[in-house]
């Protein structure tokens, strides 16, 4: 899985296959980012290579040291692009719709329903999918978020607290 939420910095600097996983530096030998693969049709290093951003990389490293895995907060929601045909309806013109709130998760215990747009966190605007899980998976489990949302059925705005949850591991119950 992407332990980094989906931001990458797009590479020509050749990445061969085994080698992902060292630094991308700059032209002073600086490093910017963590190779992380390489896009290529014919297995070698020519093609397109994606690195994680060095910023990104140290707070996960901070995450590792103090606890030995990569901890994220958990919404427990499936989301998608705000849509135009949407965002028109609602009056809005950046948010990130849920397409389903996971039963028993944090939040659909917060009243969080298919169709609402989740327009901010913390005060703090969303404009994106990208954004919206960086943010939430800099929360620990356990900590309370407020999201400042509309609501699909009513077409007003709402404000939720979410107690953030622990992302579960892949494949477990």
């Amino acid at each position: 899985g992407n332990e980094f939420g989906g931001e990458l910095i797009q590479t020509d600097a050749a990445i061969n296959p085994g080698n992902s996983g060292g630094p991308l530096c700059d032209i002073d030998g600086k490093v910017m980012g963590v190779n992380q693969m390489i896009y290529t049709r014919s297995g070698g290093y020519m093609g397109i290579g994606l690195a994680i951003p060095s910023n990104l990389a140290k707070g996960v490293i901070a995450k590792l040291v103090e606890h030995g895995k990569v901890i994220r907060g958990w919404l427990g929601v499936y989301i998608q692009p705000l849509d135009p045909e949407l965002a028109s309806e609602l009056g809005i013109k950046e948010g990130v719709t849920i397409q389903e709130s996971i039963e028993g998760s944090p939040a659909e215990k917060a009243g969080i329903q298919a169709g609402d747009v989740i327009i901010e966190v913390d005060g703090k605007q969303v404009t994106n999918v990208t954004e919206l899980q960086n943010k939430i998976s800099n929360y620990k489990p356990g900590e309370t978020v407020k999201l400042k949302l509309i609501s699909y059925e009513s077409k007003k705005t709402k404000n939720v607290s979410v107690k953030v949850g622990d992302l579960p591991k892949e494949n477990e119950v």
